[in-house]
């Protein structure tokens, strides 16, 4: 199995890798993960969000309006 996303563990500092993953919303995603560290095997939850826009997508989905990060302002200034 390869590495995977991971986290690391609050507990212990060892990486954490993600096991299940669940949308909650379009933008919401609820992580489970699970201590690689066999000493502590700790299971926990994390959640997820989408908060801005880096680079405008090509296609857009109607009802999602992300604000666009100071970043991504300046890259599409630098476009312009």
């Amino acid at each position: 199995m390869g590495r995977g996303a991971g986290i690391t563990c609050p507990h212990c500092d060892c990486r954490a890798l993600q096991r299940r993953t669940r949308a909650i919303t379009t933008l919401t995603r609820e992580k489970t993960y699970r201590c690689n560290n066999d000493d502590c095997g700790h299971v926990f939850v994390s959640i997820e969000e989408i908060q801005r826009t880096v680079v405008q997508p090509r296609t857009r989905k109607e009802g999602i309006n992300l604000q666009t990060s100071r970043k991504g302002e300046t890259l599409q200034k630098q476009q312009a």
